[in-house]
């Protein structure tokens, strides 16, 4: 890190000098208005945001109360309570109904794929055990799209969450996933259900079918041609599934080094070899934290200057209460740290960030928080 900041970070922080220096007094005074104005409307927008949240929640937690003997996990907030951390939480429901994998027995056979896999509790938090027996002593499932938004809104509004359920019909069984703050959509979406695969039947004479997108799912699986036995087929697919998101999601954020799917064992052979999705490339990856960064930024109240310095190193520009600070990303960021410069006595004054302690889920907004 000497290094660097004995070549590289000498020079940026002189034109950061020479950027700071060159503005006029009307500019700074024309643009702290402007920022400021800026700054106000977004701080209502959250707050009407945040508002809007706290409504429907406590709407949601005043009707399960109400009603709470059809609460799939019994008590409204067990699970948020049991949460920790960033990690996504996952949840598998049993599947309802009284045909061949109604019960239990698919999400046992989920839980027991994920945790063979290596470093699993670091990535997402398993919620197992969570679904109540009604007093027929059958176990109480997630109703559709409707019933798993709802748990996700009461149990994981302060994390990321995968919800699989099922959905029985007849000679075949479909299984969704409710994908709640875990990627970014172009139309804004923080949560959007995915069907995982559609599993029948068929007397093995029929084809099976992958589905198109980023991430293994199947418009139909025959469950008569494979060789596996059937539940064991349903869990690893679901399993695949699940492990593909994390990985996503983690590489999205940065953690290019997450390989979870590679190490699940057990899966079905032959036609169902699984799916990879493409890995997410170095601009991907950083285009899409920087719009996080600066979206966690204005939660803050603030409204970063962007400024660039050649083709791949950017320069975010902050007031805090220390004064103007500097955070400068390079192309290669989460993956290596930012370099961070605050104002000193003299001028700007280089902070080493120290590159082997870095982890990258660790945010601008953070760091801007510590000073």
């Amino acid at each position: 890190m000497s290094g660097l900041l004995g070549g590289f970070g000498s020079q940026i922080v002189e034109l950061l000098g020479v950027e700071l220096e060159t503005r006029g007094a009307l500019r700074v005074a024309r643009e702290k208005a402007r920022l400021d104005e800026i700054a106000d409307e977004r701080r209502a927008a959250t707050a009407r945001a945040r508002d809007a949240e706290r409504l429907r929640h406590r709407v949601l937690v005043e009707r399960h109360r109400q009603h709470g003997r059809f609460y799939p996990l019994g008590v409204v907030g067990r699970l948020a309570e049991q949460v920790r951390g960033t990690a996504p939480a996952i949840l598998v429901s049993p599947v309802g109904g009284d045909g061949e994998f109604s019960g239990e027995r698919i999400p046992g056979l989920v839980h027991e794929a994920l945790r063979t896999v290596p470093g699993f509790d670091r990535y997402a938090e398993l919620m197992t055990g969570a679904f109540v027996r009604d007093a027929d002593g059958r176990t109480r499932t997630i109703a559709g799209r409707v019933s798993a938004r709802e748990v996700c809104s009461l149990e994981f509004s302060r994390v990321p969450a995968i919800v699989v359920y099922f959905e029985v019909g007849g000679d075949h069984v479909n299984v969704f996933a409710l994908l709640d703050a875990m990627f970014p959509t172009t139309r804004g979406e923080t949560a959007f259900p995915l069907q995982i695969a559609r599993f029948a039947r068929d007397g093995g004479r029929s084809p099976h079918r992958a589905a198109a997108g980023d991430l293994p799912t199947w418009q139909h699986i025959d469950l008569d041609g494979v060789p596996d036995a059937a539940d064991q087929t349903v869990a690893a697919v679901i399993a695949w599934f699940l492990l593909s998101c994390l990985d996503l999601h983690w590489r999205l954020r940065g953690t290019a080094q997450v390989n979870l799917r590679g190490s699940l064992s057990g899966l079905p052979a032959g036609a169902l070899a699984p799916l990879s999705g493409p890995e997410p490339d170095r601009s991907d990856v950083f285009a899409y934290r920087l719009e996080r960064e600066l979206r966690e930024l204005a939660e803050l109240g603030m409204t970063p200057e962007v400024t660039g310095f050649g083709d791949d190193r950017i320069a975010l520009i902050v007031t805090t209460r220390i004064g103007e600070v500097s955070l400068i990303v390079d192309a290669a960021y989460p993956a290596s740290p930012p370099l961070l410069i605050v104002p000193g006595p003299d001028g700007p004054v280089p902070v080493p960030v120290d590159a082997a302690s870095w982890d990258p889920r660790r945010t601008l907004r953070e760091i801007v928080e510590s000073l």
